[in-house]
């Protein structure tokens, strides 16, 4: 959709980590898809959509259109849910977990004042198609140093 479709809000922190369930299904697509974002506009605190053609994560924090995150190696496997956690830590150091094992670490630029201020999260961002793939259990923390 151009403008997304917004599914409520989180307090931001200096660090924070995003947990859910990720479940990919019905077919891949041949673009770019939305799993979800949270952010302001300008700064994704993440952002995760699939590559095309299949179910490989493309993870972003950051100022938006800055290249600051992980392509993962390996898709998630279709119609099974996926344990992945998200976690930024003070020094910008983004780690990515999927079953409790790490797949992915990445410095990211850290939003300034980011600390008690909302942030929209966006099930469909700006611009994008919905990824085919079912959330569930999402929790979003942050924490204040």
């Amino acid at each position: 959709t151009e403008r997304g479709v917004s599914v409520g809000s989180v307090t931001g922190g200096e660090r924070y980590e995003i947990s859910l369930n990720i479940r990919p299904s019905g077919s891949s697509l041949y673009t770019w898809s939305c799993i979800f974002s949270v952010g302001d506009g300008d700064w994704r605190l993440p952002g995760i959509w699939f590559l095309p053609h299949g179910s490989r994560m493309h993870i972003r924090a950051g100022k938006h259109g800055e290249d600051a995150g992980c392509d993962l190696e390996q898709g998630l496997p279709w119609d099974e849910d996926s344990r992945v956690v998200i976690r930024v830590d003070e020094t910008g150091l983004l780690e990515t977990t999927i079953n409790e094992v790490k797949v992915c670490e990445a410095m990211v630029p850290l939003r300034p004042n980011l600390a008690g201020e909302s942030l929209d999260v966006w099930a469909v961002s700006s611009g994008n198609i919905p990824a085919p793939a079912l959330i569930s259990n999402m929790t979003y923390r942050s924490y204040r140093l």
